[in-house]
């Protein structure tokens, strides 16, 4: 007649490498399509708190992007992947002979037990607050949550915590400092260089646009014109005190 949830004691799991033990979840939908998409899924590696995202379009191709991450992690960080840990969504019981095959453990949490997948669930609130409050501060339109999310990522890879006593994720991974001369503040004023796009002499060599964050593929820039067209560019100037959205409401 009482009945309750028992305590979770604190885990005493430790992983000594990479990918050991990678958590993953799914986020959606969103009440507005971002970039083509409405669900977002994230990987949090344990071991570095290094985090991956990946935008969807519907809930079936996570399969796909599940098997995407796996071949990149492998591949790029030069070790194998040995347990993933995801909950009871339908949408990862079909990885079960895949995983089998490739010798990796796929763990689920007990039912309506999220706190058993509670990193990568904490992930979620901080990626999507930190996306939130960056669109608030410049007044961002809902439809580019996509981009907000991104770069909240982008950030939190690059964020000292205490949890990895002052290190980031991203130096604790990859041994090294990430550069911060790259870091701009999200949606200012921005003016990429326009000159290989011109089509005649006497074109403005720049015009101002919005700052949408970083290319995932590119080592540049996405600066959005007023005419809606997306440049990625290396080129590009920055008024931070400026925030185009927020002075033409």
């Amino acid at each position: 007649g009482k009945s309750h949830k028992l305590p979770f004691l604190k885990s005493d799991f430790h992983c000594d490498g990479p990918l050991q033990l990678v958590q993953v979840d799914l986020w959606g939908p969103a009440p507005l399509i971002s970039n083509n998409s409405s669900y977002y899924i994230s990987f949090v590696d344990v071991y570095s708190r290094y985090t991956w995202i990946y935008f969807l379009s519907r809930k079936s191709d996570a399969h796909k992007t599940v098997v995407a991450f796996h071949i990149m992690a492998e591949k790029q960080l030069n070790c194998r992947l040995k347990v993933l840990q995801t909950d009871c969504g339908f949408e990862f019981r079909t990885l079960h002979a895949y995983f089998k095959q490739h010798g990796v453990i796929l763990q689920h949490t007990c039912p309506y037990t999220f706190e058993q997948n509670g990193l990568v669930e904490r992930k979620h609130r901080h990626v999507v607050e930190l996306g939130l409050t960056l669109m608030a501060q410049a007044s961002v339109p809902f439809k580019y949550w996509s981009d907000a999310f991104y770069t909240s990522v982008y950030l939190i890879n690059r964020l000292p915590t205490r949890v990895l006593q002052g290190l980031s994720p991203h130096e604790k991974l990859f041994n090294r400092k990430p550069d911060y001369s790259f870091v701009r503040v999200f949606c200012v004023q921005c003016f990429p260089l326009m000159r290989p796009y011109n089509q005649h002499k006497l074109q403005y060599r720049s015009k101002p646009c919005v700052f949408l964050g970083y290319c995932s593929q590119q080592h540049g820039y996405k600066c959005l014109s007023e005419e809606g067209r997306l440049y990625i560019s290396r080129h590009v100037r920055f008024n931070e005190a400026c925030f185009p959205f927020k002075e033409n409401k």
